[in-house]
């Protein structure tokens, strides 16, 4: 196991002061840490208005989509890390947000 740690910058640039993944195939995004509802769902427009969409995302939705896990880094490729969902207590296990909407 790598005992490299997930940093927030991991997850690219802060929107509403939340760091945020957008999967490529734009409808799932990984937050670091575990926020709350409205800031995430702001967070989420205000990437995909820079993305250039006009997809808005309630904080309902979020609510109804929203899971909050633990991910811990297993390595790096590309300049891209690698993860594994874990349990809280273990090492290297850091707060993800994880919001999925299909």
């Amino acid at each position: 196991m790598n005992a490299d740690l997930l940093t927030p910058a991991d997850f690219g640039v802060a929107r509403n002061g939340i760091h945020l993944h957008e999967v490529p195939d734009g409808d799932q995004w990984f937050a670091f840490g575990h926020h709350e509802t409205a800031d995430l769902a702001a967070a989420i427009n205000l990437g995909l208005r820079a993305a250039g969409m006009s997809l808005t995302v309630t904080a309902d939705l979020v609510a109804a989509r929203i899971e909050r896990i633990y991910m811990r880094c297993t390595g790096r490729t590309n300049g891209r890390f690698l993860a594994d969902r874990c349990e809280q207590n273990d090492t290297g296990a850091v707060p993800v947000t994880v919001v999925t909407i299909r």
